[in-house]
């Protein structure tokens, strides 16, 4: 598992309803994996399942642009009520060659939007609602333009969703 897919399924560790989970699965999120204005989009694609008692959906599709790639996730985990949940404690940090920079912020209503991002490397966390995240990845992409970019999504359709 790569640090991407390891950040945004440690940030949706959470209890979530077991009701929200029998609502169609990850088809639901499909239509808000839009196609970006010149990105190539991959076919998304999507799981549910259980693994050892913890009930995973996801919804994730690919981009590129020239050398620049994106990966955006869209992540429920239900631990149930018996077994713990992780937390992540964000820090803020000076970005350094070997150390990227982390920083979290209020974007449109969501209190809870972790920004992590080196010289090549953004990935940018947005808490949903407990147990729900959405995650980018991009690659060769500024700070800046991973922000807009992400804000092009409609977040706050697929808290809807929820």
């Amino acid at each position: 598992m790569n640090r991407r897919h390891l950040l945004t399924f440690l940030a949706s560790m959470a209890a979530w309803p077991r009701a929200a989970f029998a609502q169609e699965g990850y088809q639901r999120f499909i239509p808000l994996l839009i196609d970006l204005p010149g990105w190539t989009g991959t076919q998304p694609a999507g799981m549910d399942e259980d693994r050892n008692g913890v009930r995973v959906i996801s919804a994730t599709r690919g981009y590129s642009r020239d050398e620049a790639r994106l990966n955006v996730s869209l992540s429920l985990v239900d631990a149930g009520r018996d077994k713990p949940s992780v937390r992540i404690v964000v820090t803020r940090s000076s970005p350094s060659p070997d150390r990227p920079s982390t920083r979290r912020s209020t974007i449109d209503g969501f209190d809870q939007v972790m920004t992590t991002y080196s010289p090549s490397v953004v990935w940018i966390v947005v808490g949903l609602k407990p147990g729900a995240t959405l995650g980018f990845g991009f690659t060769n992409v500024s700070e800046d333009e991973a922000l807009a970019i992400a804000q092009k999504f409609d977040w706050k359709g697929m808290r809807a969703l929820l």
